[in-house]
């Protein structure tokens, strides 16, 4: 996993830190994102998540299934 992807990650943690050096780094180890898949440290602001689209982004790291949502829109579009 690239630094990019590991930061939308790292971005809603309650553990991340900002080091004028480093960048985002996890406030347990005190050093950058070394995770390939998940973080077993992880643990996610809930107030850093603003929506529950952008939490289901969040757990599923952006690979959430969007025709389903695409559908659900379009429905509320043609009911309202």
């Amino acid at each position: 996993m690239n630094r990019q992807k590991q930061l939308l990650l790292c971005e809603k943690c309650i553990h991340r830190k900002l080091d004028i050096e480093q960048g985002l780094i996890c406030r347990l180890t005190m050093q950058r994102a070394a995770f390939e898949k998940t973080c077993s440290n992880y643990s996610m602001d809930e107030e850093r998540i603003a929506t529950k689209q952008e939490k289901i982004d969040v757990l599923t790291g952006g690979q959430a299934n969007n025709t389903t949502m695409n559908f659900k829109r379009q429905v509320q579009l043609v009911l309202f």
